[in-house]
C-alpha cells in the first residue's frame, strides 16, 4: 500500500488550537455564537477540535446543504464556494482544491459531524475562542476581492507518484505584481521538484529492478490560505518527498503579500520599528528560545528570514528541524507558535 504523506497539510490551521478548546475534555459540549448571537446547536470536542452537526451548521451559515446517502458525503454551496466532505474520509475539497484534514467527519448519535473551523473559514467566517463566555465565536469577514485558483499536476513519473497543487492569483490591481507572484509560486514548486525528483526516480527504478511493484515513492506539494482580508493574503505551503523508510523530507514555507500593492512582507515589514521585534522572544517555547539565542535572534539577518504567516488568531512563527522544533507525528519536525495580535497591535504598522 502506498504510504500517505503530508497528512498534516492543514498544519497551519489545525495545529493551532483555540486556547479554551485545547484545555476542554474530549466530548465536551461547547456553545457557539454567530455574529454575536447564540446558535441553537453545540459543538463537541473531538481531537482538540470543535465538531458540529453538518446540516445544522450549514443552514446557520445560509448554505445550500446536500447529503448523498450512497456516498455518505455532504456538500456545502455558498456563492462561488463549494465544500465537499465524506464521512470517515480525511480527504476534502474546496472548489477544486484537494486537502487532507487531521480528523475526518463522522457520525455521532445518528448525525453527521464535521470540523467547524475548516467549514467556517472556507465559507468566509472567522473563528475565535471567547474566553470570557467560554464560547466559540464566528464572525463574517470581508475577503479580499481576488480569486485563488488551484493548479494541479497529478501523475506517475517513473514509479514516483506526483501530486502537486499550488495557487495562482487573479483580480489584483497591479497586474505586474500579480504575474511576479504567480511566477514566484510556480518557481518554488519547480525548485522542489528539481531537488528531489531525480533521487526519487532512481530509488523507484532500483526497487522495480528488484521486482517490487509498489515502490512507495511520492512527491506531494500543497498549500493553505491562512489569512485573506484587509488587503493582506497569507499562504502556507507544505512540500513532501518520500523515498522509503519511516519518514520523508518535508519543507514548510509561507508567503504574505499586500493584495493592493503586491508587496511581499518579511517579518520586520509588519512592525513600526525593528527595535520592537525582540518582544517575539517572550512568546517562544523554551526549546525554540534556546535555539534562537544560539543563532542570535536579534540579528537583522535572522529576523529578515524568519518564517511566518498570518492567521485569524495572530502572527504565526513556524520552525522546522534544526531550529529547536520537535518532530511531528509524521516526521515533519514542524512547530508553529502563535502570538496574539492583541499583544502586538501597538507595534504593528499593518491593519491586523
Amino acid at each position: 500500500m502506498r504510504k500517505r504523506i503530508g497528512t498534516l497539510v492543514l498544519a497551519a490551521a489545525a495545529v493551532i488550537s483555540l486556547p479554551g478548546i485545547a484545555a476542554a475534555d474530549a466530548g465536551s459540549l461547547i456553545p457557539i455564537q454567530l455574529n454575536g448571537q447564540p446558535v441553537s446547536l453545540a459543538g463537541r470536542i473531538i481531537d482538540r477540535q470543535t465538531f458540529v452537526p453538518l446540516r445544522e451548521i450549514g443552514e446557520k451559515m445560509n448554505c445550500a446543504v446536500d447529503w448523498d446517502e450512497a456516498s455518505q458525503s455532504v456538500t456545502f454551496t455558498k456563492g462561488d464556494k463549494v465544500l465537499h466532505l465524506q464521512i470517515g474520509n480525511h480527504d476534502v475539497t474546496v472548489n477544486d482544491h484537494e486537502i487532507v484534514l487531521p480528523s475526518p467527519s463522522r457520525v455521532i448519535d445518528g448525525r453527521a459531524y464535521g470540523p467547524l473551523r475548516f467549514i467556517a473559514e472556507n465559507l468566509g467566517l472567522q473563528v475565535q475562542w471567547d474566553q470570557a463566555n467560554q464560547t466559540v465565536a464566528m464572525t463574517p469577514i470581508k475577503e479580499n476581492p481576488i480569486t485563488i485558483a488551484t493548479r494541479k499536476e497529478f501523475h506517475d513519473d517513473g514509479g514516483v507518484s506526483v501530486k502537486i497543487q499550488y495557487p495562482q492569483l487573479t483580480g489584483m490591481t497591479d497586474m505586474t505584481a500579480q504575474d511576479r507572484l504567480n511566477r514566484q509560486i510556480k518557481e518554488r514548486i519547480d525548485a522542489f521538484k528539481k531537488d528531489h525528483m531525480g533521487e526519487l526516480r532512481a530509488k523507484a527504478a532500483e526497487l522495480l529492478n528488484f521486482g517490487y511493484r509498489d515502490t512507495t515513492m511520492a512527491l506531494e506539494c500543497n498549500y493553505q490560505v491562512t489569512y485573506n482580508q484587509k488587503e493582506l493574503l497569507s499562504l502556507f505551503f507544505r512540500d513532501d518527498a518520500y523515498s522509503g523508510g519511516p519518514h520523508g523530507h518535508t519543507d514548510v514555507s509561507a508567503l504574505t503579500i499586500n493584495t493592493a500593492t503586491g508587496q511581499v512582507y518579511a517579518l520586520p515589514d509588519l512592525f513600526r520599528d525593528s527595535a520592537d521585534l525582540p518582544v517575539i522572544k517572550k512568546a517562544l517555547p523554551e526549546q525554540i528560545a534556546r535555539s534562537f539565542a544560539e543563532r542570535n535572534l536579534d540579528g537583522a539577518g535572522v529576523l529578515q528570514t524568519q518564517r511566518f504567516h498570518l492567521s485569524a488568531e495572530g502572527l504565526v512563527l513556524f520552525f522546522q528541524g534544526g531550529e529547536g522544533a520537535e518532530s511531528t507525528p509524521d516526521g515533519g519536525a514542524f512547530l508553529p507558535v502563535t502570538i496574539p495580535y492583541a499583544d502586538l497591535r501597538p507595534l504593528l504598522k499593518v491593519p491586523l
